[in-house]
């Protein structure tokens, strides 16, 4: 699975959604970790120490949502919903009360 680990938006968030050894836990089980550069500056996680537990740093937030498949975040989304990608790459746009495959 491809997951994605967004920078947070809103104004004095420092929270991250997965700290650097959350990305060595998943990637040594065979998933791939995007994270969106400087997302975990805030709380005290440059994007070097990501990277060398096995996360690759993308530029853009647009991006991750295009390439991963599960997005993980602090806060909800902007729209109040949960973006997601199927195997095939369709994006969908889920309701938030329309799925709970995911408790944080």
């Amino acid at each position: 699975m491809i997951v994605g680990i967004l920078k947070e938006i809103k104004p004095d968030e420092n929270r991250v959604s997965l700290l650097p050894t959350g990305v060595e836990i998943l990637s040594r089980n065979g998933n791939k970790v995007l994270v969106e550069k400087d997302a975990g500056i805030g709380s005290g996680f440059p994007n070097e120490l990501y990277e060398k537990y096995g996360a690759e740093i993308i530029d853009s937030a647009e991006e991750i949502y295009k390439q991963a498949e599960l997005i993980l975040k602090v806060k909800k989304s902007p729209t109040g919903r949960i973006f997601f990608n199927s195997k095939n790459n369709n994006q969908r746009n889920v309701k938030k009360n329309e799925t709970r495959f995911c408790n944080c």
